[in-house]
């Protein structure tokens, strides 16, 4: 199976599963223009809650590594043994969410949370430093997670109005 095809069906897991939580909207964002970047630009996928806008990226490697401090270039690898350079993917989404950020202020939204999460496999051999690295699994623990404790709290995002945004 070419890595393209591996993406997409791997795309198509964390959407699954994402979307079984029904604690927030999973939706796929469309391009943003970007005046920064001259370009336009779009996270893999965005998941709207309550209380936070987590902008993923999903990288269906097998293997990932790089470091958050100090690394444009981070090495990827979908078939053993090679490895190739892939921009780092949390600054990659970085430039996603600013571009989403300068997009809501025109609409007069400020203030809104988001999160840059990267999304591996769950058998994923990871080396980083970076705490935006997540398997499956352990992203939908963190937004259990986060649901519970904002339960009680009053919603500050209206997630049909985002969707409604962004999509």
């Amino acid at each position: 199976m070419n890595s393209y095809l591996t993406g997409s069906v791997f795309e198509e897991e964390v959407c699954l599963a994402l979307n079984s939580l029904r604690i927030g909207k999973l939706i796929i964002p469309r391009p943003i223009y970007s005046k920064e970047l001259g370009k336009d630009t779009q996270t893999d996928a965005l998941y709207i809650t309550s209380h936070c806008l987590y902008a993923i990226e999903i990288k269906s490697a097998r293997k990932l590594s790089g470091s958050i401090e100090d690394n444009r270039w981070w090495s990827s690898g979908v078939s053993n043994p090679k490895m190739i350079c892939i921009m780092s993917p949390y600054l990659q989404n970085m430039a996603h969410i600013l571009a989403m950020k300068l997009f809501l202020h025109k609409r007069g939204y400020d203030n809104v949370p988001f999160q840059n999460i990267i999304i591996v496999r769950d058998n994923a051999e990871v080396k980083t430093d970076c705490s935006a690295v997540h398997t499956i699994n352990s992203f939908t623990r963190i937004l259990a997670k986060e649901f519970r404790k904002n339960l009680a709290k009053p919603d500050i995002i209206n997630i049909d109005e985002m969707c409604k945004i962004f999509m």
